[in-house]
């Protein structure tokens, strides 16, 4: 039995509004293990990204804040600390890799400045830090580390880019690492070599990566586990391979028939109907059962929030009526895949329709 390194045990975090607070996350639970990957996916308002800020305690307070729940680090309960002790947390032993490297690093200072300024923050002064800011670029995949030192953003591609924020996050070797859709915006071809980088880096290092992604043909290459959110809460999380074989919640199943891009029996492709539920007003019962074609034959969806349940080794699943298809545009021929091996990325097309 592999040791969890990161438990999120109930995690609620949310945003004041004028029109009252904005559930983001509402009792997330979930666990990372040193060296495996867990993919966080749904579509974009399903509180993914605030779930990523909310466990290094990066919120930006106001408007957000965390309300709730645990985030156990080795033991020790994040949300506890003092809030002058993060920073020491932050990047020694838990870093994120954010989306839009552009934006994420600062354009006026030169690429070794930025990984150093991590390397000084975290080490004892007087150490080799030109030695460990080259060995930090060069374990991130960076051609030429020596010459990149005096480079700035602006001269590299966005490829590049990205390999110098996995070198700042990784510089202090931290033992979590939460990727933010680190290939947005990237090629195919630079996107898949930034993931292999990942899982390398995962497997080389014993990192415990949460990786949040839109695109089910990244989870299909890089993951062991997903876990899916809609509209604040993990609704299903299970094994790579048995997701992908065996998905039982209605909108689990919804997101793997758009990103196939599959059509019905009419030529038209299938999509999920309607859109993500307003967090500041969200409706009763199932979160999802606006949305469900199995909740409009089944009034109980529209009661109490269905419970977590175990549906298989590591398969957990929030549905009344969990792997139950019923007869309609957006579910026909949803019905549960027959057992197989886990799927290549290949075979999931990555051009998700409104994901």
């Amino acid at each position: 039995m592999v040791e969890d390194v990161l438990r999120v045990i109930d995690l609620r975090a949310e945003f004041r509004s004028a029109r009252g607070p904005v559930k983001a996350v509402d009792g997330v639970s979930f666990s990372l293990q040193p060296g495996r990957t867990l993919a966080l996916v749904g579509e974009s308002g399903s509180g993914k990204s605030a779930t990523a800020l909310a466990i290094p305690r990066l919120l930006p307070d106001p408007p957000g804040r965390v309300t709730g729940g645990q985030v156990l680090l080795r033991g020790r309960d994040l949300l506890e600390l003092d809030p002058d002790e993060m920073p020491r947390v932050r990047g020694r032993e838990i870093a994120m890799v954010f989306q839009e490297p552009a934006s994420a690093l600062n354009p006026v200072m030169t690429v070794g400045d930025q990984v150093a300024e991590s390397v000084r923050t975290h080490r004892r002064p007087g150490g080799p830090v030109r030695a460990a800011v080259i060995e930090a670029l060069a374990r991130a995949g960076v051609p030429a580390p020596e010459k990149r030192l005096r480079q700035y953003p602006h001269e590299l591609s966005g490829g590049l880019k990205q390999r110098v924020l996995i070198a700042i996050a990784l510089a202090c070797g931290p033992s979590v690492l939460i990727a933010d859709e680190p290939t947005t915006a990237l090629d195919v071809t630079v996107q898949a070599r930034i993931l292999d980088l990942l899982a390398y880096l995962g497997r080389r290092l014993g990192l415990a990566l949460l990786l949040i992604t839109h695109d089910l043909g990244v989870v299909a290459r890089t993951a062991e586990r997903v876990a899916v959110m809609y509209a604040g809460r993990v609704v299903e999380t299970a094994p790579v391979g048995r997701f992908f074989r065996s998905p039982l919640h209605p909108y689990s199943r919804g997101l793997l028939e758009a990103a196939r891009m599959t059509r019905d029996d009419t030529g038209s492709f299938r999509v999920i109907d309607g859109a993500v539920p307003d967090l500041a007003d969200l409706p009763s019962g199932c979160r999802f059962h606006p949305r469900c074609a199995v909740a409009r034959l089944r009034a109980a969806c529209a009661g109490p929030p269905p419970p977590a349940r175990e549906a298989g080794p590591g398969h957990t699943v929030e549905c009344w009526y969990p792997g139950e298809a019923a007869v309609g545009r957006a579910w026909a021929g949803c019905a549960r895949a027959p057992a197989g091996p886990r799927p290549a990325a290949a075979e999931v097309n990555s051009r998700s329709a409104g994901l």
